[in-house]
């Protein structure tokens, strides 16, 4: 996979699509094959220990939690919490204050980027479900990850706020990140992805760009059992 690119990973329902996912992270342990991250193999690591080695993700239920401020969201995923180590809190306290400031601005920071800034004090709960959509985003760019994994990033979002979501997720590369997109929406798909990745049944069937991939009846009958249109879409 080529850094700063987003590839999608597309196929029919119970194709293994989200099941990929979960073995990359860590959520699920693999009984065969390896994960290699920037040439390093990772494969059975916790999954904790993977978004602090440069992987990250985000899912399909948001995981929010919806009863804390949207601040407080973003600062769960923080990376280097140099107060939780109760020495450092004993012996230099300064150090856990001025990193809890660092920590804000940064959780701020993402906030802005996916316009969400002015609603830091709210509940996460109280949001709409594309705004709660934009909050797990910044919660992703909040661990410092380099390779981000998107579950379903526009599921669920009302039309009027799919095409920000859609600008937003475009814009990672830019970012330095490389992202890998599970998405139905075959629109969004080829606004985002410069590669895909075709599942079906746990196997891999196709490799390729999206018009190549698109415009092949065998792939498009599994995925449909029609025939696209030829943008691709229906």
């Amino acid at each position: 996979m080529e850094r700063e690119s987003t590839v999608g990973l597309v196929g029919p329902n119970g194709a293994g699509k989200t099941t990929a996912f979960n073995l990359i992270t860590g959520f699920l342990a693999s009984d065969q094959g390896r994960v290699v991250l920037r040439g390093q193999d990772i494969t059975g690591w916790a999954a904790h220990r993977i978004v602090q080695a440069g992987m990250s993700r985000t899912f399909q239920n948001l995981r929010l939690f919806d009863g804390l401020g949207v601040l407080g969201n973003v600062l769960s995923a923080v990376p280097r919490e140099s107060g939780e180590n109760p020495l450092v809190a004993l012996a230099a306290p300064w150090i856990p204050r001025r990193q809890e400031r660092r920590n804000t601005e940064q959780a701020l920071h993402w906030l802005d980027y996916v316009g969400l800034a002015h609603r830091r004090g709210d509940l996460a709960g109280d949001l709409s479900y594309g705004q709660r959509k934009r909050v797990c985003l910044a919660r992703l760019l909040a661990t410092d990850a380099e390779v981000l994994l998107l579950d379903e990033p526009s599921s669920g979002v009302d039309p009027g706020a799919l095409p920000g979501l859609i600008e937003l997720v475009a814009s990672l590369p830019a970012l330095g990140k490389t992202v890998v997109v599970v998405e139905h929406n075959l629109e969004v798909v080829e606004a985002l992805c410069q590669r895909l990745l075709f599942l079906d049944r746990g196997r891999l069937l196709a490799d390729g760009e999206p018009a190549e991939l698109f415009a092949r009846t065998d792939l498009s009958d599994l995925y449909f059992g029609q025939t696209p249109t030829p943008s691709g879409v229906q």
